[in-house]
């Protein structure tokens, strides 16, 4: 199994991440203040290197999706993880990937105003995540994602208990309208 993950799925995963539309930078675009603090921090040592935003790539794709985030994580939330792509395509990792950027939306502000680089950002990326908890992540997940939101295999590509599972999720997610209305209730 740990071959197949090295293999193919975080692959996947980074090729998802770098897609304009769904990729990183996409699911960032939703927290502009902490992409800019990101790309200013990334900025920094980049000149000479690569574009900034080619610098976050690089060090996201080098602490967090390499790794399947194990190391930078708790097990049970690294596990969590590991079952939501399991489940929806190692495509979602992205997804988890920008999740995760914004938990760390205070580090990272205090590093930009401190004038830190792309080092210092390597630092808190491969340590800045060990205190997050499950809830934490899974509410902050739920929030920001649905089924339908992940780039990933259409319906006729899986198999079908997946995807008949899928859809069952996509429905149990769907906002449920609110209806209120009085009952008569004899009193006696």
């Amino acid at each position: 199994m740990l071959l197949e993950l090295q293999r193919s799925c975080i692959p996947r995963a980074k090729d998802a991440a770098r897609d304009p539309r769904h990729g990183l930078l996409g699911q960032l675009r939703r927290w502009p203040n902490t992409l800019r603090h990101l790309l200013d921090i990334c900025a920094r040592t980049a000149r000479e290197v690569a574009p900034p935003w080619s610098v976050l790539y690089m060090l996201i794709d080098e602490e967090w999706l390499e790794h399947g985030l194990v190391g930078g994580m708790s097990w049970p939330v690294v596990l969590w993880v590991w079952d939501q792509c399991a489940l929806m395509g190692w495509e979602a990792l992205a997804g988890i990937a920008a999740d995760c950027v914004w938990l760390l939306r205070r580090q990272i502000r205090r590093l930009d105003k401190a004038g830190g680089g792309a080092e210092d950002l390597r630092h808190l990326l491969a340590t800045g995540l060990r205190d997050v908890t499950l809830p934490s992540l899974q509410a902050l997940h739920s929030a920001t994602h649905r089924p339908s939101d992940v780039p990933g295999p259409s319906a006729d590509q899986l198999p079908a208990e997946r995807a008949a599972r899928l859809r069952s999720a996509a429905i149990a997610s769907a906002p449920r309208p609110k209806v209120a209305f009085r009952i008569p209730v004899a009193a006696t």
